[in-house]
């Protein structure tokens, strides 16, 4: 049986996200958006040991029906934060997710961290206003 992403519902009861967010307005059913919360679901059923699930995998994971899955990773791969690959019907995190990652170790959370780990990446990487894919001939990592 293959196991659920954290934050994710359990098999119990009607295939829907699990809310699990925290906030001062948690207890107003009209600040959460379900559509958010289940395309959230979705990125977060791809792990490392589940890198490029089917769409029947993501949809289990999610804890949505089929339908439901497609229409949300269809928006996703749109937006660029997942890669279909149609002759093996799988997908990957997409490039989009690079940014969301890149925005918090450059910013100022990653900075007060005591860890060799952000100050190696930050010397690398210099803080930038917008990253852009592909990266220009001018980046330090291109040859």
């Amino acid at each position: 049986m293959m196991a659920k992403a954290p934050g994710l519902a359990s098999d119990d009861g009607p295939k829907t996200a699990k809310k699990s967010h925290q906030s001062s307005s948690a207890g107003n059913p009209k600040n959460y958006v379900a559509s958010v919360g289940k395309a959230f679901a979705v990125l977060r059923s791809f792990t490392s040991e589940a890198f490029e699930p089917t769409l029947s995998e993501i949809a289990a994971r999610a804890n949505l029906d089929r339908g439901t899955a497609f229409r949300l990773i269809q928006t996703l791969v749109e937006l660029g934060y997942i890669k279909a690959f149609p002759r093996s019907r799988r997908f990957r995190l997409g490039v989009a997710c690079l940014d969301l990652g890149y925005t918090v170790l450059s910013g100022e959370h990653c900075a007060r961290l005591p860890s060799r780990c952000c100050a190696n990446w930050r010397l690398q990487f210099p803080m930038r206003r917008a990253w852009t894919w592909p990266p220009s001939a001018t980046a330090p990592f291109r040859n």
